[in-house]
């Protein structure tokens, strides 16, 4: 388990409490959830680079190879 995986019980004790033990919930809750939650998403998110198809270069500004 990563540093990711592990933080994410940090962010959501507040919210899963907030259900629980039926607090009042106001709107910056709410926003303030939902942005630890986006930031959950991204964190987790896998990245995939673009894919390079044939006969193009890694630099687009350099011309591709002529054969």
């Amino acid at each position: 388990m990563g540093a990711t995986p592990a933080s994410t019980v940090a962010y959501v004790t507040p919210v899963v409490g907030a259900i629980v033990l039926h607090e009042d919930i106001t709107w910056n809750q709410v926003m303030g959830a939902a942005v630890a939650i986006a930031g959950i998403v991204l964190g987790q998110a896998r990245v995939v680079p673009p894919q390079q198809t044939p006969g193009s270069s890694a630099d687009p500004a350099e011309p591709a190879a002529r054969e």
